[in-house]
């Protein structure tokens, strides 16, 4: 039967708004995802004893097995979670729970998680998991193990997690291309804007349109046939009488409208979701960020649908 390959390395899209409890949830799947890189370098060391020694005692097993783990250098047996500040400021604790409790939590504005583990090995049995909130706003993580079957049930576990706390697509592409969209709204509305302030007069061509119009109306008859022909050689000659005076037309207040909805969906745009852990100092923006999204993906479309619905009732009504 054929085995199935998973990459080593996955990144997932931002903007990742994780929670304490969320946070807690992640702690104790990395307690299992250290456990089990242990019990996968543990088996590798029996399975290597065994192999130079078959006749082996189970005594001479265990102390062989502990002359090998003391070997190992600190670096290739650890376990590190650290929160990273703006500033470079770090936490660093051997469980996410241990950061969550630190005295100094509520002084730091976290903008990067970082857990790196290493079992046996920094490069065959480890898993490295880092969140930042720079750039894109992306998590990733690598996994390397031993024992194939062992890998299988780590990224179960922590693929599990990223699923439940992945955002939503539609969050994906408001962050990662609500900037290349700020862009071409602010053209847009830097046009609209001087369009919708300068003035406009009316033409002597505007006129003749509106007399023409009220003739053809009416329709071509013998009190009106000189009029028509009257304003055709004016219109075809480009004729303007030297008595005529411009007159201010009255600005049209779509160009208005579209401006102040363009000015709305602006702002939309550019106050887009990012990364943030919502613990220490950026927890206020964790709030402020699940009210925008709410407002921006909820209220206001479902206003913007019943508006209409609830008017025509009202009227309806009374």
């Amino acid at each position: 039967m054929g085995q199935i390959l998973y990459p080593d390395e996955k990144e997932f899209k931002g903007p990742w708004l994780l929670s304490r409890e969320d946070l807690e949830k992640l702690n104790e799947i990395v307690s299992e995802i250290d456990d089990l890189l242990k019990t996968s370098w543990d088996n590798k060391i029996n399975r290597e004893i065994l192999e130079d020694n078959p006749d082996i005692n189970p005594d001479g097993l265990a102390k062989e097995f502990e002359r090998i783990k003391k070997r190992v250098y600190p670096f290739d047996n650890r376990i590190d979670c650290q929160l990273i500040s703006k500033d470079g400021i770090k936490l660093s604790d051997s469980t996410i729970n241990g950061l969550l409790k630190h005295p100094g939590l509520p002084k730091m504005a976290p903008h990067e998680i970082v857990i790196n583990i290493s079992r046996g090995s920094s490069y065959s049995n480890k898993f490295d998991l880092r969140l930042t909130r720079l750039f894109g706003g992306d998590l990733k993580y690598q996994l390397k193990c031993y024992d194939p079957a062992i890998k299988e049930d780590i990224q179960h576990k922590i693929d599990c997690w990223i699923e439940d706390n992945q955002p939503r697509r539609i969050l994906s592409i408001w962050a990662n291309y609500g900037g290349a969209i700020s862009y071409f709204l602010f053209f847009l509305l830097i046009y609209l804007l001087i369009y919708s302030l300068s003035d406009s007069y009316t033409s002597y061509s505007d006129i003749m349109k509106r007399e023409s119009y009220e003739i053809i109306k009416q329709g071509v008859d013998s009190t009106n046939i000189y009029k028509a022909i009257d304003l055709l050689l004016k219109s075809e000659s480009g004729y303007v009488p030297d008595e005529f005076i411009k007159e201010e037309k009255p600005r049209d207040p779509i160009y208005l409208r579209l401006l102040l909805i363009g000015v709305f969906v602006f702002i939309i745009v550019i106050i887009k979701p990012k990364t943030t852990v919502g613990i220490g100092q950026m927890k206020a923006r964790y709030g402020f960020y699940l009210f925008w999204i709410k407002f921006v993906t909820i209220i206001l479309p479902t206003a913007l649908i019943l508006g209409p619905f609830w008017r025509k009732l009202t009227m309806w009504l009374y």
